[in-house]
């Protein structure tokens, strides 16, 4: 099997063409990797910087918690998903024991941990995923669509803690990757009368304004822009997700500028920081 692993700590990752195939266990499903997308993250872990390191990796590990793929195998235990199936992976594995967990809280379990960081990930043929933490697709979604649904949960997150009040309001967005991206596309999807995206990269600032966003560089005066714009008056994420890609009132799929084979994960960091948005691996290339 083919898969993209981080074997040391260290900078790098490596390429290998002779991974185990992974198995059901109990509680787990496999998948077939269709799509599995690239984020900050991944340069970050690519790069070992101090923030990569602080995740406290469990190494050797096959990276890549961004993806979705189709069910293969099912492993004992396993309820509500069968073979055949299409699902995208959210990438927290929790523990339902903490008292946030127990309380409706586990997006801030005390002992999270992470798909491709803690145990193997998507950057790969196949990937053995908890059952826990895979979100069917409804019928005709991509699975390059599914690969950005992990991103685009953030950016609705983030409409969510405001409130979903972006109606008629102004939205200032800071940063233009494709989390900002997505929520500069959403605030203009609910009404906002304003949004400035902010960012020093050219060609996402570009993506920005062809969304109908104001996009600035950081050094542009932002807080005088702002007053001159709005006046000062600035301001479950995986259901409303799914429920707005399946209306075909919001789409991911513009978001992707790259297809990439596992081979070429040296070629996908780089692109991270040049004239690119989303970033996809496709095992399915060779």
């Amino acid at each position: 099997m083919r898969a993209v692993v981080k074997n040391a700590a260290e900078r790098g990752v490596t390429y290998i063409t002779d991974a185990g195939d992974p198995k059901a266990t109990e509680g787990t499903v496999v998948i077939e990797v269709g799509a599995a997308s690239l984020c900050g993250t991944d340069r970050e872990l690519y790069e070992w910087t101090p923030s990569a390191q602080a995740f406290n990796l469990n190494l050797p590990v096959t990276l890549g918690h961004e993806g979705a793929g189709t069910i293969v195998e099912v492993g004992p235990g396993v309820t509500g998903l069968q073979v055949g199936d299409q699902v995208a992976l959210e990438s927290h594995l929790t523990c339902g024991q903490c008292f946030p967990c127990r309380t409706g809280d586990a997006h801030t379990c005390e002992r999270t941990g992470i798909l491709g960081m803690h145990i193997d990930g998507v950057f790969a043929q196949y990937a053995a995923i908890p059952q826990d933490i895979c979100v069917k697709l409804p019928t005709g979604l991509s699975l390059e669509s599914g690969a950005l649904l992990e991103a685009a949960g953030v950016a609705v997150h983030a409409i969510q803690r405001a409130n979903y009040s972006v109606a008629g309001r102004a939205v200032l967005v800071s940063g233009a990757g494709p989390v900002g991206l997505v929520v500069v596309n959403l605030a203009l999807l609910m009404g906002a009368s304003h949004v400035i995206a902010v960012d020093p990269n050219p060609y996402r600032r570009a993506q920005a304004e062809k969304l109908g966003a104001t996009a600035l560089h950081p050094n542009d005066r932002i807080v005088e822009r702002c007053r001159e714009l709005t006046g000062r008056r600035l301001w479950e994420t995986w259901e409303q997700s799914l429920l707005l890609l399946d209306s075909g009132k919001l789409e991911l799929d513009w978001l992707i500028t790259h297809r990439k084979k596992l081979s070429d994960i040296d070629e996908a960091v780089e692109l991270l920081t040049g004239d690119a948005c989303r970033v996809l691996l496709i095992p399915g290339l060779g």
